[in-house]
């Protein structure tokens, strides 16, 4: 699975202005992951849960807990969003880090 998912329309709208532009396209395309069948239904999650966090931090206990409610997500499937939405939390975080400590993308890599 590549990633994007929902967002995958606007990323290769991006690319193609960057190609007609002749500039590189942005790293979040350049440099995108593959994920692995199945998990860019929580990284399509964390990134609409985005709305609740602030710049930097964790996805607030109860954001998630709204989009479960809502979508009836409840026992283990809550338990397993759960901990896709901090595993991509703290690889978020550690990027944010190496933002601000002058390290660029070294700060997220090899941590999701």
């Amino acid at each position: 699975m590549t990633y994007g998912g929902e967002f995958q329309k606007e990323l290769i709208a991006i690319a193609k202005m960057a190609r007609e532009r002749g500039v590189p396209p942005p790293k979040i395309i350049s440099d995108k992951p593959t994920l692995h069948n199945g998990l860019d239904h929580y990284f399509n999650t964390w990134m609409k849960l985005e709305r609740g966090r602030e710049p930097g931090t964790a996805t607030p206990w109860g954001a998630i807990n709204e989009f479960a409610k809502r979508y009836d997500i409840l026992g283990e499937d809550f338990e397993r969003l759960e901990f896709f939405i901090r595993a991509l939390d703290t690889a978020y975080m550690r990027y944010m880090k190496g933002q601000a400590d002058g390290e660029g993308r070294k700060g997220a890599k090899n941590h999701v």
